[in-house]
């Protein structure tokens, strides 16, 4: 079983499903692979305080509209996969609230005092291989991890969102929480500023691509459907 983080985003009037662009390269990989046989793909919304169901939903991601993007040298690492309104009133129902606009890091706002960022690190998620007349059925569970994150000064300036996760007594690697948010806190304020990416393990630094950016692409991209559209 692999599990990736992602987050429910709002913009103009679709909601999308965001994680990161590297992650649907990962899959299609597996797709292809020889030993490795898919047998399909769910979104888990039951961690909230109280979900109507704890069944994760199947989701057939290969006939959904998405947009993904891996340039590292362009600082761009983000997927984006539109939910149809079966699956928006799906995650409603177990209390999953679309990220707005209003919780998007803007260019105007105070500078953030605190950060931290969330997903599901690899040695959080525990499975067994089942055996079956194919071979083996991975089966397991997520525990979702909210870590610290510190930054230097003039953080918000780069191409990738680059921030330190200082202990090793918390967890000792963050693999497995790319696509998970990055929040930026200021006060009793929050904003979801960029979207987890690749790390270095040696030094612990982060690389996140920013949310602001990530938006700006899928304006440019809805802008040119509707020319061609015209």
């Amino acid at each position: 079983m692999l599990a990736y983080p992602g987050v429910v985003l709002r913009y103009r009037d679709a909601i999308y499903w965001l994680s990161a662009g590297h992650i649907r390269a990962e899959i299609e990989c597996l797709t292809k692979h020889e030993k490795i046989r898919v047998e399909g793909y769910r979104l888990v919304d039951n961690y909230g305080p109280a979900p109507r169901s704890a069944e994760p939903i199947p989701f057939p991601l290969d006939d959904i509209t998405q947009l993904h993007v891996y340039d590292k040298a362009e600082g761009l690492d983000f997927w984006l996969v539109e939910l149809t309104p079966h699956y928006q009133k799906l995650l409603s129902s177990n209390g999953i609230v679309p990220i707005s606009d209003s919780f998007w890091y803007p260019e105007s706002a105070p500078d953030c005092d605190t950060f931290a960022m969330l997903g599901s690190p690899e040695e959080a998620v525990s499975q067994d291989a089942i055996p079956t007349e194919y071979g083996f059925h991975l089966v397991g569970s997520i525990s979702p991890t909210l870590l610290h994150v510190e930054v230097d000064e003039g953080w918000n300036e780069g191409e990738w969102f680059v921030g330190n996760v200082p202990s090793q007594d918390v967890i000792n690697t963050v693999v497995g929480m790319s696509g998970g948010p990055i929040f930026g806190f200021s006060g009793d304020r929050y904003w979801v500023i960029a979207i987890q990416s690749w790390w270095n393990k040696n030094r612990r630094v982060i690389y996140g691509c920013w949310l602001r950016r990530i938006t700006s692409l899928l304006d440019k991209s809805l802008r040119e459907q509707e020319d061609g559209e015209r």
